[in-house]
């Protein structure tokens, strides 16, 4: 092990392949539970950079805005999915949660499912995503689809 020029005893080296295997293990690990969970949730599940498009969507928000898989969402707004008047209404409330800093909890709010041609009622939770310096870059929304209860 070489030391560093004070002698204070740190290492210098790299970590060796080994180690840096090790390491970098349960990160991948910790990355395929955290996949594996959003996409096995039936809650609609995306993050948006600050001008609205998406940077994150679970399995749910593809099948439900009729992308074939969460990785063709990226890149794309509600624009390219809802007609016009729709999307702008999402996008106005996106933006001001966005400025004003103020999450948006428990919303309850119309959509299409484009999976089925059928509108129906989501309660939506949005809140800022930050960096790890805590500079706004988007938001994190999650939408949970609200069911009629029924009497048995």
């Amino acid at each position: 092990m070489n030391r560093d020029q004070e002698g204070d005893g740190r290492s210098t080296e790299a970590p060796r392949p080994s180690e840096a295997n090790a390491v970098a293990a349960p990160w991948a690990v910790q990355e395929w539970v955290f996949r594996t969970l959003v996409d096995m949730i039936p809650d609609r599940i995306y993050a948006k950079d600050r001008q609205s498009r998406f940077i994150f969507a679970n399995r749910a928000v593809a099948f439900h805005m009729g992308a074939s898989t969460p990785e063709q969402m990226i890149g794309k707004t509600d624009f390219d999915f809802y007609p016009a008047e729709i999307a702008s209404g999402y996008f106005a409330v996106e933006q001001e949660l966005i400025h004003s800093g103020r999450p948006l909890v428990a919303f309850e709010q119309v959509v299409p499912d484009l999976s089925n041609g059928e509108t129906g009622w989501l309660q939506t939770t949005k809140v800022l995503l930050r960096d790890g310096e805590g500079k706004v870059i988007g938001l994190v929304g999650v939408d949970t689809v609200i069911r009629v209860k029924r009497h048995v």
